[in-house]
């Protein structure tokens, strides 16, 4: 099934773990899904896994089906990556990092004593 790149989003190009990546994807994609609207028929907004040096990475993309669609819909691409940079350049990924989170909130990790309590309760 051929696809296109809609493009990544989430971040400042820092390798962060998976779980962070894989959620700020999913944000990207569901606003792309939100701003622009029903995917062409035979077309499909996902998430697209790739291997880069050993690593997992994902972006947003769009694939069609050759079958009910035989060229790529090309304003609607156009659309879809106009979007995904709007919303990634707009959103500060660095303020909303999980470790910066915490400090704002002041959450403590646990230490092993009240882990080991919370277990035996």
């Amino acid at each position: 099934m051929p696809w296109e790149e809609i493009g990544p989003c989430g971040g400042d190009g820092k390798a962060y773990e998976r779980e962070w990546g894989a959620l700020t994807r999913q944000m990207g994609l569901f606003y792309v899904r939100f701003v622009c609207g029903e995917t062409p028929k035979g077309c499909r907004l996902a998430l697209k896994w790739f291997v880069i040096d050993d690593t997992h990475q994902h972006e947003v993309a769009l694939y069609w089906d050759v079958k009910i669609r035989k060229k790529a819909p090309r304003a609607y691409i156009n659309r879809c990556q106009n979007a995904i940079a709007i919303f990634d350049e707009n959103i500060p990924w660095r303020k909303l990092r999980k470790e910066r989170v915490k400090l704002a909130l002041d959450i403590k990790p646990l230490s092993e004593a009240q882990m080991l309590r919370r277990a035996a309760k």
